[in-house]
Parts: C-alpha cells; sequence; structure tokens
C-alpha cells in the first residue's frame, strides 16, 4: 500500500511539473509573441510616419514651388 502511494506521488509530482513547465513555455512564448508584435507595431508607426513626414515635405515643396512660378 506504502508503495503505490508512492508511485501515486512520484507520478502527481511528475504531472504537475509537467504542466507546470508547459505553462511556463506558455507564457514565455506568449511574451515573445507580445514583444514581437509590439516592435512589428512600432515599425510599422514609424514607417507610417516617415512616409507622412516625406508627403508633408513633398506636399511643402510643392507650394514653395508654386509660389515661386508665380512669383510670390
Amino acid at each position: 500500500m506504502l508503495m503505490k502511494l508512492i508511485i501515486w506521488k512520484n507520478i502527481i509530482l511528475c504531472w504537475n511539473y509537467l504542466v507546470l513547465r508547459n505553462n511556463m513555455k506558455i507564457k514565455k512564448s506568449y511574451i515573445i509573441n507580445l514583444k514581437k508584435s509590439l516592435l512589428e507595431c512600432f515599425a510599422s508607426h514609424f514607417l507610417l510616419w516617415e512616409k507622412c513626414v516625406k508627403l508633408k515635405n513633398n506636399i511643402n515643396k510643392f507650394i514653395y514651388d508654386i509660389k515661386l512660378k508665380l512669383g510670390i
């Protein structure tokens, strides 16, 4: 009887270890995916911001060229 209890105790401890280890992996992968998505989001916002700045510069250059041609 005591031997069966020890075996079951070891099975439960191993199961708990595996579950805990898998949960840690899930949490690690979740954190890694979160960091990756945040970096992708930042990069896409940066590229969008860069495009907006280029567009603004092009518009300002266009307005400057028109003013120059009109003599304003």
